[in-house]
């Protein structure tokens, strides 16, 4: 992590949102162009001159979601699988949105159906100090936006809520994505439980998470290992399904739903366009009952 920036993953999740918008390689919601508003001012100009060119080359969003060996489509389906479960969240009169890591999260920016609630977006307050700066810059959807900077090595994640204004008495939706794979096991059951204790009946996670089928060609796991460990977030936290779901239920949180990017595929996504090369992430719904 560096001074005044987000994190790397952050980076690249948002560049592909943004990227995935721009060239329509994957059916996500257009104003995830906002993505780019909030990744470095290189990466910024390199997505203009490519929305710029897509239109004078039609085989250009095919090209990019093959180079990209499905991640493209891949992380632009998920953002639109959490956006979905949040909104029937959100009809049942949950008014409070707690995303955990948010990084260059732009769901408060994007999303009208976020006009009556509260979000309170959590991340590292060196991750979450560039953007802040620039999300002065934008009129938010929603009807307000906490940025809570939280420090687990030294922070209390109840405290930072409460101090800004979360209300643990009535019921919340949680967004934990594309962070618990960079977590150790411990962080994560310890994640668990202080969500669970943060939340009133009623109360929903949505949390992505990787199966050890990252790990399924020989010698995967060094590659992946060295490669993410060069970027300074390496892998930490594999889980199979069953394995979640009793740790979700030993915190008192039951899982009601689980899926992977290829049912997000047969629901949200374009005839054509199919992120094969991603087998290894999913999504869990989880309530508080």
């Amino acid at each position: 992590m560096r001074n005044g920036l987000p994190s790397l993953t952050a980076i690249v999740v948002a560049t592909a949102r943004a990227l995935a918008s721009s060239t329509q390689a994957a059916s996500c919601d257009p104003e995830d162009k906002l993505a780019r508003d909030f990744v470095p001012a290189p990466v910024r100009l390199a997505l203009l001159g490519l929305e710029h060119a897509a239109p004078h080359a039609p085989w250009l969003p095919r090209a990019v979601a093959t180079a990209s060996l499905g991640m493209l489509n891949h992380l632009a389906l998920r953002a639109r699988a959490i956006d979905a479960a949040l909104a029937s969240a959100l009809d049942r009169g949950v008014r409070q949105v707690v995303i955990l890591g948010a990084g260059l999260d732009t769901r408060a920016y994007r999303l009208p159906a976020l006009a009556g609630a509260q979000v309170f977006e959590v991340d590292h307050p060196t991750s979450q100090a560039g953007k802040r700066v620039r999300a002065a810059r934008l009129q938010p959807m929603a009807a307000a936006v906490h940025h809570v900077s939280v420090d687990f090595t030294r922070d209390v994640l109840a405290d930072a809520l409460h101090a800004a204004g979360f209300d643990p008495s009535v019921p919340s939706f949680w967004i934990w994505e594309g962070v618990v794979p960079y977590l150790h096991e411990s962080a994560v059951v310890a994640s668990m439980a202080a969500i669970a204790a943060l939340s009133a009946p009623g109360s929903e996670l949505a949390v992505s998470y990787v199966t050890p089928k990252l790990y399924r060609l020989p010698g995967s796991r060094q590659v992946i290992s060295l490669g993410m460990s060069v970027l300074g977030e390496p892998v930490h936290a594999v889980f199979e399904p069953e394995r979640l779901s009793q740790l979700l239920a030993a915190a008192g949180l039951r899982v009601h739903s689980d899926t992977s990017t290829h049912e997000w595929q047969r629901r949200f996504g374009r005839p054509g366009v199919h992120p094969r090369a991603v087998a290894y992430e999913r999504l869990a719904l989880a309530l508080r009952p």
